[in-house]
């Protein structure tokens, strides 16, 4: 394929180049630049990280030496506790920061190792002041129970005076008491009057026990409480070296070790974070030139395909716009060049031949339009006379189905009081004027359907929307065809639900279109039952009315046209052909939209059918544009 440096395209796509160069470089630096920002945030995270377990390594060592302090104190099991507790979690804290890759970086002097040989050092220190706390707290309890009992022993045994022994036992229950005060408080000047008690009682024991023997077991036995008192202060001041001293020493240098190393932390930190700021501010250079690099191509682009593309198209577009309004042009400029604009131009050279050829086509199209709008208004015209033709219809059915309805209430009319007398009848006039009666009353029914059909046609059934006691409703109904069920000697069973409640629509409709369903039912059922079932739906706030039978059922085939008008399904059942007018379905759907509701059949032929009849609990009217919208 030979490449065209003349071609727009061309032109174009080395441009688009041109521009795309530029922002692929300063996209590539952004990326550069975002990957060191992320990389450079994660190692300040990880170093705050650092320095933050750092600085509570260092408060739980301050915790730690606070509960050695207050163990020293008061020697609790609590504080103990919690200085166990305190070692394990800088135990676990110390492994954790070795087992950070960062830590190997700044841990260069080992101070790591220096915390955690410190840190086993106190923990075994504080072993020792535990096992010296508890030795002395032994010998303490020692010394209060049973100090002072052999010295009084001997003193109550030795041949003395009693004021001598009265003397001897209140010095000696003086200097207990000066020892229990130290023990106590941990006040050097009860130690001191202690052992002013003690020389002063070694003094006057020769004095106050003659007796060599007993003299001798008391200076003896004085000596070893003395000696035992003073194991108690050298177990005091030992643990209490310890903790003040030998431990303190080390919690200082575990403090002094971590400050060294977040010392560390924070100088590779400053290091880091000086060559990140070099490194943005180097790519900021460079992402400065290449943008005013960028910002020139785009300037000069546009100024370039102006004059090569967009004021030749300008041109030939006001060409363009003469040879649509049908205005001569003499010339088209730019036919003379090889690129998309020549090929334009050239265009635009065919749409000039291809418009007076088109202005001609335009004139007989205008003559052929002349004459349809002639057509198009023959035909409103038909259709009007057609409309006014089928309201004539409408209204003479209507008429006629009224003034037919009066003569022949008359006929039965007469027919009844005749019949409420029959001992003045024979069998054969009975029979007669039975026959007469019944016959009359389904030319009435039929007569009924026909006016009905004909004011849902013609949009003038009244419709009267009130509240209505369904469960009564139901029941009279029941009651009014009950006869016609005992004459087939079926069953006509009715259920109703619990919760059914009052619910608003016109009755009279509703009643027409349940003894329509109920008719069928009786009609087409010989043995078995005709139920009326009553259901609420709560969610949809809606009623269903269902008519079941045992009868003959329906096909499938004839479902889809049950409640088509002068349809008859009869050929299965007992009725002779033409028994009715084929309109009583076919107006029982029409009163269901009317009343706002639906009307479904479910049959299976030779077992019985369903019909459901869904209302809505309030009904709103539907005049004959919705009537018809929804039959559609």
């Amino acid at each position: 394929m030979k490449l065209n440096y003349h071609s727009i395209k061309f032109q174009i796509t080395a441009a688009f180049l041109m521009l795309a160069v530029p922002l692929l470089l300063i996209a590539y630096y952004n990326v550069i630049t975002h990957q060191v920002f992320i990389s450079t945030l994660e190692n300040t995270s990880k170093r705050d990280s650092l320095l933050e377990a750092t600085l509570m390594l260092q408060r739980d060592v301050i915790d730690l030496q606070r509960n050695v302090l207050i163990y020293k104190k008061h020697a609790t099991a609590s504080s103990a506790e919690k200085v166990e507790s305190l070692y394990a979690s800088l135990t676990e804290a110390i492994a954790n920061l070795k087992s950070r890759a960062l830590m190997q970086t700044y841990d260069e002097a080992g101070s790591l190792g220096g915390i955690s040989h410190h840190l086993e050092e106190y923990k075994s220190n504080f072993d020792v002041v535990v096992n010296y706390r508890q030795q002395r707290a032994e010998m303490v309890e020692q010394h209060i129970e049973t100090g002072t009992h052999r010295l009084r022993s001997i003193i109550e045994q030795a041949n003395t005076p009693s004021l001598e022994k009265a003397e001897l036992m209140a010095k000696l229950a003086s200097a207990h008491a000066q020892s229990i005060g130290y023990l106590t408080l941990s006040n050097h000047s009860y130690l001191n009057e202690f052992n002013l008690h003690i020389r002063d009682i070694r003094t006057r024991t020769p004095e106050l026990i003659p007796d060599i023997m007993s003299q001798g077991l008391f200076l003896s036995e004085l000596k070893d409480y003395e000696k035992k008192l003073s194991r108690i202060v050298a177990l005091s001041r030992s643990y209490i070296y310890l903790i003040n001293v030998v431990m303190a020493g080390s919690a200082n240098e575990i403090i002094y070790h971590s400050n060294d190393l977040a010392d560390r932390v924070r100088s590779h930190a400053d290091m880091e974070l000086a060559s990140t700021r070099n490194s943005m501010n180097q790519r900021k250079l460079f992402i400065f030139l290449i943008s005013v690099i960028g910002f020139l191509i785009a300037i000069v682009v546009p100024v370039y395909f102006f004059r090569l593309i967009t004021k030749p198209i300008q041109q030939i577009t006001t060409v363009f716009n003469h040879l649509a309004a049908g205005k001569i042009v003499s010339q088209i400029p730019g036919q003379n060049r090889e690129d998309e604009i020549g090929h334009l131009a050239n265009a635009a050279q065919v749409f000039k031949s291809k418009n007076e050829e088109t202005h001609l086509l335009l004139q007989r199209t205008e003559h052929s339009f002349e004459v349809q709008q002639g057509l198009i208004a023959e035909l409103v015209e038909a259709k009007k006379r057609t409309e006014k033709a089928l309201s004539i219809k409408t209204d003479f059915l209507a008429n006629m189905s009224h003034e037919l309805r009066t003569p022949l209430n008359s006929v039965i009319g007469y027919t009844v009081r005749i019949l409420k007398n029959p001992d003045n009848l024979t069998d054969r006039q009975l029979n007669a004027l039975t026959t007469v009666e019944r016959n009359g009353r389904h030319l009435l029914s039929m007569i009924n359907d026909i006016l009905d059909l004909s004011k849902l046609e013609a949009d003038k059934l009244d419709v009267n929307i009130q509240q209505v006691d369904l469960q009564q409703l139901c029941q009279d109904i029941i009651e009014q065809m009950s006869d016609a069920a005992e004459e087939k000697g079926i069953q006509l069973l009715v259920e109703k639900s619990t919760n059914i409640v009052n619910i608003e629509t016109d009755p009279v409709r509703l009643v027409q279109i349940l003894i329509n369903l109920l008719s069928n039912a009786i009609k087409f059922t010989d043995i078995g039952w005709v139920k009326l079932s009553v259901s609420l739906n709560d969610q949809a706030q809606t009623v269903t009315l269902t008519v079941s039978d045992t009868g003959i059922g329906i096909k499938q085939e004839n479902l889809c046209r049950l409640f088509q008008r002068y349809e008859q399904l009869e050929e299965a059942s007992n009725q002779p052909i033409g028994y009715g007018t084929g309109l009583g379905l076919a107006i029982v759907e029409k009163l269901s939209v009317l009343l706002g509701g639906t009307i479904h059949v479910e049959s299976e032929y030779g077992v019985g059918s369903h019909f459901s009849l869904i209302i809505p609990i309030r009904c709103s009217y539907f005049g004959s544009d919705e009537l018809i919208s929804k039959l559609a």
